[in-house]
């Protein structure tokens, strides 16, 4: 495909939580510090941002907290997948699991919609092109 090797262009994995009401503050908080370690212990991450929904229209659908984790390919970000460091912070996720996985394709990126135990996870990956760019070159 000729968008995923333009050399200018960045993939980011967009992660998206939302918590069950009454989840101890303390968890989320110990989630966000350890996939914000993440970028310390896996060199193919290139950047890592995060934050919480401050939406008025509350179009939310119970997602708060969103990630965005910057790779410059996809063989980086699947081999980020399958990292040992990351397998360890999706355990943290979820110790019991108790999946329900839907994935479909989206125009942009993969789209795989998971959830584990009560909490809304939602991971979409994207490839991103520089505004000077075009993307059919």
């Amino acid at each position: 495909m000729a968008q995923s090797t333009k050399s200018n262009s960045v993939l980011r994995h967009v992660v998206m939580f939302g918590w069950n009401s009454g989840t101890d503050q303390a968890h989320i908080d110990k989630v966000v510090k350890a996939f914000g370690a993440l970028q310390g212990k896996i060199s193919l991450i290139k950047d890592f941002e995060w934050g919480v929904n401050n939406s008025p229209e509350k179009l939310n659908q119970g997602l708060t907290h969103c990630f965005f984790v910057t790779f410059h390919s996809e063989a980086d970000r699947d081999a980020y997948l399958i990292h040992p460091d990351h397998q360890a912070f999706v355990a943290l996720l979820n110790p019991a699991p108790d999946i329900e996985d839907e994935s479909k394709a989206s125009a942009g990126g993969t789209v795989e919609i998971v959830k584990k135990n009560a909490n809304k996870v939602v991971s979409i990956t994207f490839i991103f092109y520089p505004l000077n760019s075009s993307v059919y070159d």
